[in-house]
């Protein structure tokens, strides 16, 4: 039997075979006890973060049968592929270290070599930390106090110890926890650091937010800062947060926790017919046209155009649309224009 970790042998073991049958037959439990206790404790040294743990047997191929009821065969020989049921893993037993992991490598983007570097990076490390979660470049009054949490870190214990309370600071802060108005009656011309938006990571996926107004900025949002005021793309802001923007109502289940229409009583519109899926995309694409023809705001209440499928536009009155597909149709009827005359809304 064979133990791998991460595709590589970590442990090997003869199991079975004349001895352990003689062993078995002859000793019974104790037997038993004798042989499994070659599959226990088997001890190995793995970093942190996440691995691939296999446990196997080395031949596979010598069995005559693998049925689930054992043949009566004279002629001898193996009669089931061996397998693993079960095993369990405990640990850790022993931590010697702090070892890079993904997530660690996004906190500690530099490392010290000795002392003399040890309050540089931390800064650096703070100060992204920090443009991160704040959602803009820090000041140095913004550097101050986290530099403070720091030291009194690192004195206590390791440089590990001061980015730990540094980053607790951060979380705890305002500035992460809230969008931040700055105070004053004049008027001045919104930045992209300004507007809020969805954004994109590195990976393309969209950042998730915390909430109506908030956005965790990715590497790309960073980069965008710099195109200065007029620049926030608010085009993409309409289909992760219309909800919320627009205080939209979201009743999909009575206090009971069922859902609704009950299906028994009213067909036509529970289930596969419930029609409130097809008003909220529609209210959806609606909103992302508007921002992303970089239209005026006023045209949400006002514009003569709306989004529907077949389902929805005979829903409406509709009957010169066909298909699943939602497609931009121009409105006849004033009280269907902008948002309040989408039944959604």
């Amino acid at each position: 039997m064979l133990v791998l970790l991460d595709g590589k042998e970590i442990h090997r073991v003869n199991v079975g075979g004349e001895q352990d049958y003689k062993d078995i037959d002859q000793n019974l439990e104790a037997g038993v006890y004798h042989v499994n206790s070659r599959l226990r404790d088997i001890r190995f040294h793995a970093t942190a973060g996440q691995h691939k743990v296999a446990v196997t047997f080395l031949r596979r191929s010598y069995a005559e049968s693998d049925e689930r009821v054992r043949p009566n065969v004279l002629d001898g020989g193996q009669q089931r592929v061996n397998a693993v049921h079960a095993m369990q893993i405990k640990g850790p037993l022993k931590i010697t270290g702090m070892s890079m992991t993904p997530s660690r490598a996004k906190i500690f983007i530099c490392t010290p070599a000795n002392a003399a570097e040890e309050m540089p990076c931390a800064q650096r490390i703070i100060a992204n930390l920090g443009q991160h979660a704040f959602r803009r470049p820090l000041t140095d009054a913004d550097m101050q106090p986290l530099l403070a949490f720091y030291q009194k870190g690192r004195q206590a214990g390791t440089f590990d110890t001061g980015i730990r309370d540094a980053l607790s600071a951060i979380l705890a802060s305002p500035n992460f926890l809230f969008r931040m108005e700055e105070a004053g009656d004049s008027v001045r011309t919104l930045s992209d650091l300004d507007s809020p938006r969805a954004c994109h990571s590195s990976s393309g996926a969209a950042c998730p937010t915390r909430n109506c107004w908030i956005w965790r900025p990715g590497t790309n949002c960073r980069a965008g800062s710099a195109q200065g005021p007029g620049a926030p793309d608010a085009r993409r802001s309409a289909r992760p947060h219309t909800d919320h923007r627009f205080r939209l109502p979201v009743a999909e289940h009575r206090e009971d926790g069922h859902d609704f229409p009950a299906q028994a009583q009213f067909g036509y519109a529970a289930g596969a017919y419930d029609p409130r899926p097809l008003f909220k995309k529609e209210l959806t694409l609606f909103i992302d046209g508007i921002f992303r023809s970089d239209r005026s705001v006023v045209e949400l209440l006002t514009d003569d155009h709306t989004y529907v499928n077949e389902q929805l536009a005979l829903l409406y009155g509709m009957e010169d649309v066909k298909g699943g597909e939602f497609r931009r149709v121009t409105l006849t009827d004033p009280d269907r224009f902008g948002l309040l005359g989408k039944a959604r809304f």
